[in-house]
């Protein structure tokens, strides 16, 4: 392959005498002294025009001075300026770019930190000479360029790999350089990481789109390129027995078709069976049968959208939500919604755009539009066949059973951890209304105002109100249903009438909770069969699935102890391998078989009061089962650094939820 030098940065070194500045008592001369270097810089890729800019920097070592000394440019706009900084002492300079590598040099390499999130536009460089002879950089790593054409967007671009020997590479975390060469070279030794990713933002389309990935030179197996699409979708090339140098471009080329991975449904979304949530991968004609799960036919007036997610405005990672796009754009997700009340369905067009929205079905009196009951229509980009995760724990394993679970919380539109879009809707127990998360990643405290400023932007219909809201008073469940869009808190509740088994479970059947958790319960424990639920009118999981018992959920997911008053029970050590730390929004499961097989449980908050809370720290995913001695729900806990089961928690909190298969 042709060798292409990227950036070459020729430095000259030269002491500037000034005055003004100290008294020299034995010269009688005030003077003080900087160094000035002149650096040139080149950049084919951007056909040889590349520009130092006012304020870049870099960092100055010598054989004598190892900390390194931060030099500024003092113009912009050239090819070639100058660079001031103290005077260094010293025969041999070494140099390092950008500065906020944050290298440091023992005396014959350089350590800098090659970050995991590679930034844009990233090229580090190395030089060493003297005053004499000037220093010359060059750059130390090699460059991926992928040109993609195809549809879809690209939010991430992920790169891993096999050394010569076949080992895992190393491609990002800390780095050497070794000096003592002619052509420094990056390599990242033990301790490194096995990948290294950009986010980047990339509509694609037939004109090719061009992204750069610094990688360490070196001689490879193979090399796996891995693109995330905006939904969590992935497209995949692998590039075989790859020999590349410091400084050399790599082209591959990628025809991506993000689209093509969307599965198509039956029209008829209630034909799979009958439920509150029907999931949509892809734009068309759809429609569903105005029924409830117990197959009771409902009639009304008409029906509209209550409320829908609108298009965003993204931070520039891709991770977070700013705000909404102004003028928010009711039609983004459905459109054309209508009911035919002779045939008792609902009817509306999918845009293709992802996201969640709600219809109700009405009755008109006087004007005043009453909500007879609502569904949520989940635009995922993907079937639930497609979303479909087999499942086996330690403690399946031991069963000789597994679980099908969705791979994502319900109204999700993408699996990535640290990714808004992974955390999904939230959910009062027993209730089959869905109330919109977090628009952040992560938020200290409470959040100051119900449904306030860290929430979701979504558009309610005004014809139905004002949107959400926190009522305190309590009504029956006939009158909630009414009004999907409040949020009833009060004593833990959300209606005066919630039934043990509004999700399909009912109170656990063994004794005491601890019992349950280490083996000794004498009516039930973990060695005993997973006790299954049903599907209830008020389940909020799509068609096939509902929302799951503590025995499916703890037994799937929990990786460590759980307990109470420093107790520690032994059914449940290894059941899964957890990964996550405090500072990320979510921990990743791997299947106890499969270790190829992981799923994402983002650290997604919960509402109580209406407000947000525990955002990117911590996440209570709701099962259907009641403790015994509290009459509170069981949850089981993802927590900064595991995930564990939990005694229960109130009604009234609107929580995540994962679905598990009938």
């Amino acid at each position: 392959m042709k060798r292409i030098c990227l950036f070459t940065a020729f430095i000259t070194l030269c002491t500037l005498i000034m005055t003004g500045c100290e008294k020299d008592p034995a010269a009688g001369l005030a003077k003080s002294k900087t160094m000035m270097i002149k650096a040139s810089i080149y950049n084919p890729i951007n056909e040889g025009k590349a520009l130092w800019l006012e304020g870049d920097n870099i960092r100055i070592f010598s054989n004598q001075d190892v900390v390194g000394i931060e030099f500024v440019a003092k113009e912009g706009g050239l090819p070639k300026i100058s660079f001031i900084g103290p005077v260094t002492e010293g025969d041999q300079f070494y140099g390092i770019h950008p500065y906020s590598l944050e290298g440091a040099f023992d005396g014959s390499s350089l350590s800098l930190q090659i970050p995991v999130q590679q930034p844009a536009s990233f090229w580090p460089m190395a030089g060493k000479g003297t005053k004499e002879t000037g220093m010359d950089f060059k750059g130390v790593g090699a460059l991926l360029s992928l040109n993609m054409v195809g549809q879809g967007i690209v939010s991430t671009v992920k790169v891993e790999g096999t050394d010569a020997d076949g080992n895992t590479a190393l491609f990002s975390g800390p780095g050497k350089v070794d000096m003592n060469t002619d052509f420094p070279v990056l390599q990242i030794p033990a301790g490194g990481e096995s990948y290294v990713e950009r986010v980047v933002d990339l509509a694609l389309n037939n004109e090719a789109k061009k992204v750069y990935v610094l990688i360490p030179p070196g001689n490879y197996q193979s090399l796996n390129i891995t693109l995330t699409s905006s939904i969590g979708e992935t497209f995949s090339k692998e590039e075989a027995l790859v020999n590349l140098t410091a400084e050399q471009i790599l082209n591959i080329n990628m025809d991506v078709d993000f689209q093509a991975v969307a599965q198509p449904v039956d029209p008829d979304l209630s034909i799979a069976g009958l439920a509150n949530c029907y999931v949509v991968p892809m734009e068309g004609e759809y429609s569903f049968a105005t029924k409830l799960i117990n197959n009771t036919v409902l009639s009304g007036d008409g029906a509209d959208f209550l409320w829908t997610d609108v298009a965003y405005e993204w931070t520039s990672d891709n991770s977070e939500i700013q705000s909404a796009v102004s003028p928010q754009n009711a039609e983004y997700i459905i459109k054309n919604i209508a009911y035919d009340a002779q045939e008792g369905r609902i009817s509306f067009t999918a845009t293709g755009n992802v996201g969640n929205a709600v219809i109700a079905l009405y009755n008109t009196t006087g004007g005043t539009r009453t909500i007879v009951w609502s569904w949520h229509i989940w635009v995922a980009g993907k079937s639930t066949d497609q979303m479909k995760v087999d499942w086996v724990s330690k403690n399946l394993a031991a069963k000789s059973q597994s679980l099908a679970w969705l791979d994502r919380n319900i109204g999700a539109i993408n699996t990535v951890g640290e990714n808004v879009g992974a955390s999904g809707l939230l959910y009062q127990w027993g209730r089959k209304d869905p109330f919109v998360g977090s628009r952040l990643l992560r938020s200290s405290g409470t959040e100051p105002d119900a449904f306030g400023d860290r929430t979701l932007p979504v558009y309610t219909n005004p014809d139905f109100g004002s949107g959400f809201s926190v009522e305190n008073t309590l009504v029956s469940i006939s009158e909630v249903v009414k009004n999907p869009m409040v949020f009833y808190s009060s004593g833990g509740n959300w209606a005066t009438d919630i039934p043990t088994t509004a999700w399909g479970d009912d109170v656990a059947p063994f004794s005491t909770y601890a019992g349950y958790l280490d083996g000794t319960d004498a009516i039930h424990n973990y060695t005993h069969s997973i006790r299954n639920g049903l599907k209830s009118i008020y389940d909020p999981c799509p068609p096939g699935y509902r929302v799951a018992t503590s025995d499916e959920m703890w037994l799937s997911f929990t990786s460590v102890w759980g307990g109470t008053g420093g107790i520690q029970y032994p059914a449940w050590p290894d059941n899964v391998s957890s990964t996550g730390s405090s500072s990320t929004n979510s921990r990743i499961v791997t299947d106890y078989n499969d270790p190829s097989i992981s799923i994402v449980l983002p650290k997604s908050g919960h509402r109580d009061g209406g407000k947000l809370a525990s955002v990117g720290t911590a996440a209570y995913y709701w099962t259907s089962t009641i403790n015994p001695e509290n009459n509170y729900a069981f949850r089981n806990v993802v927590g900064a650094t595991e995930i564990r089961v939990d005694a229960g928690g109130s009604f009234a909190i609107a929580r995540p939820l994962r679905c598990v298969a009938e």
